[in-house]
């Protein structure tokens, strides 16, 4: 069951950014416990938008704050990956390693079949929850084509007047139906305000203008756009049942705000708490993303005692406080809205995240250090790829998925591809997290057994085969030669008068120290200006404890055998 791929991979996405969100509900839920009447209604409010950017599964920065560094991700089938190195090259100099590239050789675990209809289940579950909302919202708007303009100068004046309190500029037609029993703020773009035939004989024009400034202040804080994200989080996430305790606690929270700011903009509480009392009774909440009301919260008679002893108790908060409250709010986003490092940190090593027992520096078999890139290849080649999971999949759609993952052009020139032997076909398995690019590009190809690589210039990432792509930055080629010189004959002996208990041979440090100055010597006689470590593009040189690993051509590596003999001859003429 290959084609559930990528919905295998969108829901394990959507279970980690569930399960961290349910966590952070949690913390939220206990820092208002704790502070209970202390801390502002907007504030309280405010809270609740970490969880949902949690829910809404976004690429978070990572950062060693972030509280899910001790937090483990949802459980996710991993495949294990075991990458053997080449066998140790003989020291001998001067040798020729023909292919220094690690090739994984990967053991796929495929998904339980189980998983597949947990994914079935979901997108049943999906399905359903978004039926209901597309429901609701047809209802609600097929009110609102019946609904009439309100012909009732003192109460549009009123809503007029609120208007200006709160600050809206903008035009809100006012409609009236016989088939709400409550006001509602309808639509974003095209906000609407929608009152009750049967409400507007029981309101004076002032009470109605306390409405108004509530359903405003709806406009002023897009509560509307908020509902159309909570709706859509609770689709995604119909599955998990914190997420359904919360919405309610959510929408309570933010009435509560609404009523926190009808109040700082206009005062006179009690005539506000009595107009909510008279709209109380027999009102009904319009269940729908597209419509906020000034009756919310469930309609619940416990939430609605609870507005009322806010409004009865509300005192303006001293200045100073929002001071504290928002270094606080900054506090709590760094620790929430950041991502783990643990995995990032691993990645950014070589060999991270895929089980790679890397060589050290200078290791015969160690690949040799890519020529600098420009900034654009650079940034596309080191961009993360979030996740892959491919068991057995086709080269073709394995490069087809890169490509819309990254957005980048892909040019695949499968001419040169099958003229080496390179089937679109061939089989790929891969199974990472928060991997470079490039890496994931040079398992895939490896998978080839043939030797393929690719470019990055102006904005076209190349594949093909390495004698067939451009020599420039960004490019993966052989176009030089590695060669491995033993100079450890070369390296500074004991000197006259040591003491003969000093061993024979250095330490490992002070050989390693030797080792670097050698390199050192040849970085500055032998064509310095083309050394990677010179800002050049022509090689690099890599030490190792009396090894010297050299990448350049084949002229340059005439130049350092010339060198290192000199030094020899050198060393036997002089007297020892």
């Amino acid at each position: 069951m290959t084609h559930l791929y990528i919905p295998s991979q969108l829901l394990t996405a959507i279970l980690d950014a569930s399960w961290h969100a349910s966590l952070l509900a949690l913390i939220v839920l206990a820092f208002q416990f704790l502070t209970r009447k202390k801390l502002p209604a907007r504030w309280r409010f405010a809270l609740w938008f970490l969880v949902l950017l949690r829910l809404s599964g976004l690429a978070l920065p990572e950062s060693r704050l972030s509280i899910f560094n001790w937090v483990p991700a949802s459980p996710v089938a991993m495949t294990s990956q075991t990458i053997h190195l080449p066998e140790a090259v003989p020291v001998d100099a001067p040798m020729t390693v023909t292919h220094p590239t690690l090739t994984p050789m990967l053991e796929p675990r495929p998904a339980p079949a189980w998983w597949h209809w947990v994914i079935s289940l979901y997108i049943a579950g999906l399905a359903t929850i978004a039926t209901r909302l597309a429901v609701s919202m047809h209802k609600v708007h097929a009110i609102l084509r019946r609904a009439k303009p309100l012909q009732h100068p003192a109460i549009a004046a009123r809503l007029v007047r609120a208007q200006r309190t709160i600050g809206i500029t903008r035009d809100i037609p006012l409609l009236t139906s016989e088939e709400t029993t409550t006001p509602a703020l309808i639509g974003w773009l095209r906000p609407r305000l929608l009152v009750p035939a049967t409400l507007l004989e029981l309101l004076t024009p002032a009470e109605w203008e306390f409405v108004f400034l509530h359903e405003c202040a709806h406009l002023k804080r897009n509560d509307v756009l908020i509902n159309y994200w909570l709706a859509l989080l609770s689709a995604v996430h119909w599955f998990n049942p914190i997420a359904w305790i919360l919405w309610p606690r959510i929408r309570a929270d933010r009435e509560l705000a609404c009523d926190e700011h009808v109040l700082l903009s206009a005062g006179n509480a009690p005539a506000y708490g009595k107009t909510l009392l008279k709209l109380f009774d027999g009102a009904t909440r319009l269940t729908c993303p597209a419509a906020v009301g000034v009756i919310a919260g469930e309609g619940n008679k416990t939430f609605f005692k609870r507005r009322i002893q806010m409004i009865a108790a509300f005192r303006r908060t001293p200045t100073w406080v929002s001071l504290p409250a928002t270094a606080f709010l900054l506090i709590i986003a760094a620790a929430t809205l950041t991502s783990a490092v643990s995995v990032a940190a691993q990645s950014a090593a070589p060999g991270a995240n895929l089980g790679v027992p890397m060589p050290p520096p200078g290791y015969p078999g160690a690949a040799p250090p890519s020529p600098p890139l420009s900034d654009e290849a650079a940034h596309a080649l080191n961009t993360p790829i979030k996740e892959i999971r491919l068991d057995g999949q086709s080269l073709d759609k394995a490069l087809t998925f890169l490509a819309d993952t990254t957005n980048l052009n892909f040019v695949i020139n499968w001419q040169a591809l099958q003229n080496a032997g390179v089937d679109k076909n061939t089989p790929v398995t891969i199974n990472v997290k928060n991997v470079p690019l490039h890496k994931v590009l040079d398992i895939i190809l490896a998978q080839t057994n043939q030797p393929l690589g690719y470019d990055f210039s102006d904005n076209v990432l190349t594949i093909s085969t390495r004698d067939t792509l451009p020599k420039g930055p960004g490019a993966r080629s052989d176009d030089k030669i590695i060669r491995v010189y033993n100079v450890r004959d070369l390296l500074a002996k004991p000197t006259v008068g040591t003491p003969t208990t000093q061993p024979e041979n250095p330490t490992a440090d002070a050989t390693e120290s030797e080792t670097q100055k050698l390199r050192l010597v040849i970085l500055q006689t032998i064509e310095p200006a083309t050394w990677f470590d010179n800002g050049g593009s022509g090689g690099s040189i890599q030490s190792f404890h009396g090894l010297l690993t050299i990448t350049a051509t084949g002229e340059v590596h005439d130049k350092i055998a010339e060198l290192l003999s000199n030094l020899r001859n050198a060393d036997r003429e002089q007297p020892h």
